[in-house]
């Protein structure tokens, strides 16, 4: 096999130009980083040590989750929001065009999306198997021998479904009900904390394969704070939210930028000048 080899010093601006888009998005996934671990620590400290604005003035009192501010509410899960399985599907209708459909390999060990494990499908679906940017996901099913999938939440990026995606049977979608008493991003904050991961290996049943059933789910309970701290947490976690997923859709554009740029600087379409 032979391999294109330009001199040296071409080689080298070559290079220079690779690494200055390898290091941004090396950059950008630091602040990711730094931006998720701010949301963690931001959502255990007001709502699991209960350090939150204005705690000193609200008494801690006994519940099934342990002592709690008085006045806040434990419910199930489904009381607030619908479980709803994804789409069993056959492999035919995977296609090399279609609906994209959300995995288990979009599921990031850990919590978070993997943008590049959706698969095309072009088969039929129904209604409560659609799932749009912004939805809350997790993994119901696992193949991992110690379970570190199953219970992991992710919400769907923008770029993962321009328009619409569905969910294989694998994944599960969490929708609040009208009038829930709590927003998006607190919902988000409890599913994806290690009490809900730590609930579905609890729940989970299967010799090699793991499952978390829907009614399981339903049962997790929830705790509902005082409306006005719900939504002060949640203008808080959307905005680093929102901040997490532009950096997110800069990677993506850094690295087709980049893969793009690689054999045209190569094959010299694009001409660089050497440098030291």
């Amino acid at each position: 096999f032979k391999v294109l080899q330009p001199p040296l010093p071409i080689q080298r601006s070559i290079a220079s130009i690779l690494s200055a888009y390898d290091d941004l998005i090396e950059n950008n996934r630091k602040r990711i980083a730094i931006l998720e671990d701010m949301a963690r620590r931001l959502y255990r400290e007001w709502f699991v040590h209960f350090r939150y604005p204005g705690h000193d003035a609200v008494p801690l009192v006994d519940s099934p989750l342990g002592r709690i501010p008085q006045g806040w509410e434990i419910r199930p899960l489904g009381e607030v929001g619908d479980v709803s399985k994804g789409l069993s599907y056959k492999g035919e209708h995977l296609t090399d065009s279609g609906i994209p459909m959300i995995n288990l390999k979009c599921i990031a060990e850990g919590g978070g999306f993997r943008r590049d494990g959706t698969k095309p499908y072009s088969g039929e679906f129904r209604p409560h198997h659609r799932v749009a940017a912004g939805d809350l996901i997790f993994a119901n099913t696992d193949l991992t021998p110690t379970g570190r999938i199953i219970g992991t939440c992710a919400k769907v990026p923008r770029t993962a479904v321009p328009d619409f995606g569905i969910i294989s049977h694998h994944i599960s979608a969490v929708r609040l009900k009208q009038n829930a008493p709590m927003p998006y991003a607190l919902l988000h904050a409890q599913l994806a904390d290690q009490r809900f991961r730590d609930h579905a290996r609890g729940c989970a049943s299967g010799a090699t394969v793991l499952g978390f059933r829907t009614e399981d789910a339903e049962k997790y309970p929830v705790l509902l704070p005082p409306s006005e701290l719900a939504e002060q947490f949640s203008r808080i976690s959307s905005e680093q939210s929102d901040l997490g997923e532009n950096l997110n859709d800069q990677i993506d554009v850094l690295r087709r930028t980049r893969d793009l740029l690689l054999p045209r600087l190569m094959s010299g379409a694009l001409r660089v000048d050497a440098h030291d």
